[in-house]
């Protein structure tokens, strides 16, 4: 006979078994309860369940006690993703659980008991804690808290959605398609076609990398330029940054009277911490005067947020 087991979520087993008991209120209106939801993860044979079950959850006022269960609510056809499962509670429970401290919880799968186990003082926990958002919600303002949104829902989607509030992504790569001519002094290149751009922070009219979150970033500016029968030119790739778009942040220099190779490719990288704010380019800088850069997925701007 295969073993049949029933937790709470791992987070769940913090704040009790509950999910999704709050008020949802604004400031000068009316606060309306949402419902009361039991959530858990079943297991069968020490697999994880999918599919539907019958799953009845029976509140008792402690472990043992026999007879009529204080409140009952049966879910025919609950379904099951990776063993986890989330019923909604009949009305009447709010009141039960609300009243009853020492609650003690019992999951029933199909005809099938699965035992006894305590829930404690969790409604009033859930109630005051988390009164402005809904633990379960069919729609969620705040994902990290929306533990059983509709769409996904459940722990690895309230992780990712933790991590994307702590940690914003940033980043983006662009290239040029287009030859440029240029003239020799410190010009700012404006890379038209951009691969990604995670968080709209890159402009192809200004050429520009305006990050929207302060942190550390890594930052890639390559310069090609066309062949050129002078063999003794110098060439930079300078990356500018800060609050005014004018502070060196790196440069790399190739020739400068010494004989080079065509084509030549100066690439800057720098890891510097950026401002919200701050104006990054990605510059060349000759010393030949007229000059062409070349349309080439290695003439290249890019940045990520790295911390």
């Amino acid at each position: 006979m295969n073993k049949k087991h029933v937790a709470a979520l791992a987070l769940v087993t913090v704040l009790g078994a509950f999910g999704g008991y709050a008020l949802k209120a604004a400031a000068g209106t009316t606060q309306v309860a949402t419902p009361l939801y039991y959530s858990g993860v079943l297991t069968e044979g020490g697999q994880l369940v999918a599919g539907t079950r019958s799953i009845t959850v029976n509140f008792w006022p402690d472990g043992t006690t026999p007879g009529t269960p204080l409140c009952v609510t049966s879910a025919a056809a609950t379904p099951i993703s990776g063993g986890r499962f989330s019923v909604p509670l009949d009305p009447s429970c709010t009141a039960v659980c609300a009243q009853n401290a020492g609650i003690w919880v019992e999951v029933v799968d199909g005809t099938t008991s699965l035992g006894r186990m305590p829930v404690g003082a969790v409604p009033y926990a859930v109630s005051a804690s988390y009164a402005t958002t809904a633990l379960s919600a069919n729609t969620a303002t705040s994902a990290a808290l929306a533990w059983n949104a509709a769409g996904d829902g459940g722990i690895a989607a309230a992780i990712a959605a933790l991590q994307s509030l702590l940690h914003p992504a940033s980043g983006f790569r662009a290239t040029l398609s287009t030859s440029t001519p240029i003239s020799g002094t410190t010009t700012a290149i404006v890379f038209d076609t951009v691969s990604f751009d995670l968080a709209g922070e890159y402009s192809a009219t200004t050429g520009q990398f305006v990050p929207n979150q302060a942190g550390t970033y890594i930052i890639t500016c390559g310069i090609e330029y066309s062949s050129s029968t002078n063999e003794n030119g110098g060439f930079r790739a300078v990356i500018l940054g800060g609050a005014s778009g004018t502070a060196e942040l790196e440069t790399t220099s190739i020739g400068g009277g010494v004989a080079i190779t065509w084509p030549v490719r100066p690439e800057a990288t720098a890891i510097v911490q950026l401002n919200a704010g701050d104006v990054v380019s990605c510059n060349e800088d000759e010393n030949l005067g007229a000059l062409t850069l070349d349309p080439s997925t290695d003439t290249e701007f890019a940045a990520l947020r790295i911390y």
